[in-house]
């Protein structure tokens, strides 16, 4: 896909911008850059500028609105996105680096393993396999009219997220709880998948969907 005789290729961004649904202002707006293989580039700027939105744009993680992104001389857009992340090394922010590794293994890292979209789009397919193993409430499942087989063999196992936290700061905070309950009594499956759908399907920024779900249930801020 991409020459690998050099040390890394030219990332060519061209009037790149990005704007969400229902908000007033693009989250990216018009970026140009022109990076040379090998040249070392750092976003730097305050949280929601758009430095993870524009680094996601890149390998396809989010579809740009508008713009132009070229890797190598080639159109990001009209490749293949699960091809192309295969094709890109980068490090996943805070607990998801290996400690016991250095940057360079930890960026090297990312391109050996399968995309976990990989799973819904090629089943979607149907053609490399027709069926694997799921999140049940991943949006994708809905969006691609996927069906979950029954489990019952009880084979795989019941994975419930919970809330973990310092003893210290729950006695401090001992209000949390009843905060939490009200969150939990509300997040089923169907409305985890409804949510998960608008950032694995939709392309909407995670913290952007949490935060209007939590407003609209009351949740957040003076309604709370």
């Amino acid at each position: 896909m991409f020459d690998r005789d050099t040390e890394g290729v030219r990332i060519e961004l061209r009037s790149l911008t990005k704007h969400y649904p229902g908000q007033p202002a693009p989250a990216v707006d018009d970026v140009t850059l022109d990076i040379p293989a090998g040249e070392l580039v750092v976003l730097v700027g305050p949280s929601g500028c758009g430095k993870t939105t524009t680094m996601k744009m890149i390998n396809r993680l989010v579809e740009p609105t508008s713009g132009e992104i070229r890797i190598g001389g080639q159109d990001v857009l009209g490749l293949d996105p699960d091809q192309l992340r295969r094709h890109i090394g980068y490090a996943i922010q805070q607990v998801g680096l290996f400690p016991h590794q250095t940057v360079a293994q930890n960026i090297g890292l990312v391109p050996k393993l399968l995309d976990t979209g990989v799973v819904y789009t090629e089943t979607d397919k149907g053609q490399t396999c027709n069926f694997g193993e799921v999140f049940t409430t991943d949006g994708r499942i809905a969006a691609l009219g996927l069906t979950v087989l029954e489990d019952d063999k009880k084979f795989f196992p019941i994975y419930n997220a919970a809330m973990t936290m310092r003893q210290e700061t729950y006695e401090k905070y001992p209000a949390l709880e009843k905060v939490l309950q009200s969150v939990i009594a509300k997040l089923d499956d169907a409305t985890m998948q409804q949510l998960n759908a608008r950032v694995d399907v939709e392309g909407e920024e995670p913290g952007k969907v949490s935060a209007d779900w939590l407003g609209k249930q009351g949740l957040l801020g003076a309604d709370a």
